[in-house]
């Protein structure tokens, strides 16, 4: 498939002419509301334990299946 064949005409508005291809950027996507509940649902989470590596931070959502190799 081209590049140009993945693309959705409808977005091509939204396109980010300085990012690479297939990004895009819809202001207001979701509402204000929508916008403080997904907030509250993040910042209202339990909080993982960081894992410090190599100068970066980690945190694991979820069952680390290459632990398990």
């Amino acid at each position: 498939m081209e590049e140009q064949d993945a693309r959705i005409p409808a977005l091509e508005p939204f396109r980010v002419e300085q990012a690479p291809p297939l990004i895009y950027y819809v202001p207001d996507f979701i509402s204000k509301e929508e916008e403080e509940y997904l907030l509250r649902q993040v910042f209202n989470a339990p909080k993982p334990k960081w894992t410090q590596l190599s100068g970066r931070k980690l945190q694991n959502w979820g069952r680390c299946s290459w632990l398990e190799m």
